[in-house]
This record gives C-alpha cells, structure tokens and sequence, in this order.
C-alpha cells in the first residue's frame, strides 16, 4: 500500500512539468518553471483527467482519478 504521507502533494508533478519544459525547451536546466507555466501543465492534467473520468476499472476507480493524483501540483 502507497504511503500518502511519504510524498508532498504535487511534489513529483512539478518534477515532472520541469522535465518537461526543459526537454522542449521552455526553460534551461536549473531554471524554474513560473506560475504560470505551472499552472497551464495544470489545465492540461484537468482537461485529461476529465476525458479519463469516463472510464472505471472494477474496483470503481476512474482514469481521470489516476491522472490526478499522478500529475496534479497542488
């Protein structure tokens, strides 16, 4: 069982956008990502997360569940 406490919300996210934008050039390696840029990746994982809403595994759980708590920064 995952443990919820050992990792900060969001934490792994925002290592995951950083990546991210410096893979596709939107920032050098050491920089951080603005507010900004955060919160647009932000909008994407919630408008994918939403498509996923609509499919449900057996145990009642949806995709869009699995994005979010994967992906959400905050």
């Amino acid at each position: 069982m995952e443990n919820e406490d050992a990792d900060p919300v969001g934490a792994d996210a925002i290592t995951v956008y950083t990546e991210l934008a410096i893979k596709h050039g939107l920032i050098g390696p050491g920089q951080a990502m603005t507010t900004a840029m955060v919160d647009f990746a932000a909008a994407i994982v919630s408008r994918c997360a939403k498509i996923g809403d609509g499919y449900t595994d057996a145990t009642g759980h949806t995709a869009g569940e699995h994005i979010r708590s994967s992906l959400w920064p905050y």
